[in-house]
């Protein structure tokens, strides 16, 4: 039975230990094989308090017979093959040891300190209490009484019909009430009411011309990056646009905002579907004196998208915001049958909710060529006057003044 029990590949061994003196006292201990007798004894000193020059071990299978006397210090304890579950026995050879005469397990044949009544009034707490209870009687009363319960539950009140009467009335009048109350005093877009000055008509001459442009996909970029050339940035009436690619977030994560520094590649490691538009964009930026962009990324779901996009809105200081039409061009130059629904909604919320001039962007093509204005010069812009409202459609849905100074600035 002992043999099922060692450990394969083990080199130590599992016994269990008794004392010759000590009846009440066992306890199981590891010892290593190659660990000398000598060694096992000083571990035992510890254990049973025995000294090693008067210890003497023997060995005992898990049926209770004995094997043999551990007598050679010097040689390992593997050498008496012991296995888990066996029984090392030390006897106390020391007459005089502390563990003889049974006064460590027998607390009866410890003296006890004794004391008087009077010493014991004179030193102990006793006296203390009496004085106190001499002072005030009260001291050490018992503060909860035997009947305490039965007196708590005598004094509770129940409700009468007028009280109760009375509580669900208040429970009504809190319930629908008060909330018309208080979303009538708190508005939270009353914040937003100094920032619907930030229009294409109130931009000073000199200040950038800050634009939001929202992208479903890649298939928006180049329109949108002639859209914006055509605004013609100068010295006087520079352009700083934010990008911000609109991509669904799913599951159970967080809705985040993503700034993509230019000139870094960390940020496309963790956001490769947004790789093609930060790079579209930074290049634009780079062929253009007067244009600053900085690509956005914002993950987050269709039913809370708009916030995102009116929260950017609102932190950018932007004039005017952009969005895509909700049907992508094809490659003929008309647009999607279906397109999707769920950026259809999420227009109409920010026509809503949005601090600043909107604007729809309608491609009908526009952006299906990489020129751009700076490259077709003046021998382009007739044609690109004629052909304008047949490739790309942009609504701003604020005033028709805003429309007639967006075209100033074109």
């Amino acid at each position: 039975m002992a043999g099922r029990l060692q450990i394969d590949g083990d080199d130590s061994v599992l016994l269990h230990i008794t004392h010759s003196n000590l009846k009440t006292f066992s306890a199981d201990v590891r010892f290593s094989l190659q660990s000398t007798m000598e060694s096992v004894k000083e571990k035992l000193w510890r254990k049973c308090g025995t000294s090693v020059n008067c210890m003497s071990l023997e060995l005992y299978d898990d049926n209770k017979s004995k094997i043999c006397d551990l007598a050679d210090d010097s040689r390992p304890l593997g050498f008496y093959s012991p296995l888990d579950g066996f029984r090392l026995h030390v006897i106390d050879l020391d007459p005089s040891s502390v563990t003889s005469g049974g006064w460590l397990e027998d607390t009866s044949l410890v003296k006890k300190y004794a004391i008087s009544e009077e010493d014991y009034e004179k030193r102990t707490f006793r006296k203390f209490k009496d004085r106190l209870v001499s002072q005030n009687p009260s001291t050490f009363e018992p503060k909860i009484t035997d009947n305490c319960m039965e007196d708590l539950c005598a004094n509770i009140k129940y409700l009468d019909s007028d009280d109760y009467v009375v509580m669900v009335i208040s429970t009504v009048v809190m319930t629908a009430v008060v909330p018309s109350i208080i979303s009538s005093i708190y508005n939270p877009n009353k914040r937003l009411s100094n920032y619907k000055l930030r229009t294409i008509q109130n931009i000073r001459l000199g200040r950038e011309f800050l634009i939001l442009s929202c992208l479903q996909s890649s298939a928006n970029a180049l329109g949108t990056i002639n859209l914006l050339d055509s605004s013609n940035a100068s010295k006087g009436l520079p352009l700083c646009v934010f990008a911000l690619h609109l991509v669904e977030l799913t599951g159970r994560a967080s809705a985040s905002l993503i700034v993509h520094t230019p000139g870094t590649s960390s940020n496309r490691k963790t956001c490769n579907f947004s790789e093609q538009i930060v790079n579209l964009f930074e290049t634009y930026s780079n062929l253009q004196d007067y244009v600053a962009a900085q690509p956005l990324t914002a993950l987050s779901p269709f039913s809370t998208m708009h916030e995102d996009i009116c929260s950017v809105a609102e932190d950018k200081h932007v004039s005017l915001l952009i969005l895509p039409f909700h049907k992508l061009p094809t490659r003929d130059g008309k647009l999607e049958e279906e397109g999707s629904s769920s950026f259809r909604s999420v227009n109409l919320h920010v026509l809503n909710d949005a601090p600043c001039s909107v604007a729809i962007f309608v491609d009908r093509g526009y952006g299906a060529t990489g020129e751009s204005n700076s490259e077709r010069e003046v021998r382009e812009r007739k044609k690109f006057e004629v052909s304008y409202k047949d490739l790309m459609v942009l609504i701003l849905v604020r005033e028709v003044r805003e429309i007639k100074k967006f075209k100033e600035r074109g």
